[in-house]
């Protein structure tokens, strides 16, 4: 018996230290990300622990994408046309209540896309896409698989995030393309961002 208090002793003891450690964690967050985005700061924490990507550099993301604007949304009419309309392939996410417009609609403080976030297996109806921290979460994901995807190579990460691999093979070719500019303004925030919070 005195075992099993012991045991059930650590567990509490334990989820309160993981508790404490997340709080601080959100005070650190509060403290060095940039004035807009401090009121997301929980879902920065919970998203950038889930996914691991440098905070700082997820909020310069969400200033370019949206301007920390929750409720932020971009309609892709060349997207919807080329890749939505007319495939079967997103036919469960119709079922589920997402028209063709908003599967190429870019939402929220990242401007994650509903189709982006239907295959990153988000089932979820369309409007709960603008929850803060459920964006958050999208967002970062998707910026950790393109970090992944070109080896911590931050620059075509986020040239990718923007204009998908097309646009990254343009940049290895030398070739302009609109998501180079928008790569070099998200790393001119983060390096202001980083030097604002002393690292």
């Amino acid at each position: 018996m005195k075992r099993l208090w012991t045991l059930i002793l650590a567990i509490l003891t334990g989820a309160a230290f993981s508790q404490g450690m997340k709080t601080r964690r959100v005070e650190r967050l509060r403290a060095i990300l940039p004035e807009p985005a401090r009121r997301y700061a929980e879902g920065f924490e919970y998203a950038t622990s889930r996914y691991p990507v440098d905070p700082l550099l997820l909020a310069a993301l969400v200033r370019a994408e949206s301007s920390f604007n929750p409720r932020a949304r971009r309609h892709e009419p060349e997207y919807q046309r080329r890749y939505v309309t007319g495939s079967s392939r997103w036919e469960p996410a119709r079922r589920l209540g997402w028209s063709d417009e908003q599967l190429a609609t870019s939402w929220g403080l990242t401007q994650v896309l509903g189709a982006t976030a239907w295959s990153m297996g988000w089932h979820e109806p369309p409007a709960a896409i603008l929850d803060p921290a459920t964006n958050l979460t999208l967002g970062a994901k998707y910026l950790h698989q393109r970090l992944e995807r070109y080896d911590g190579d931050v620059k075509r990460a986020l040239i990718a995030y923007n204009g998908g691999h097309g646009a990254v093979l343009a940049y290895n070719r030398g070739a302009s393309h609109p998501s180079i500019g928008y790569a070099e303004r998200v790393l001119r925030y983060w390096r202001e961002y980083q030097g604002t919070a002393g690292q």
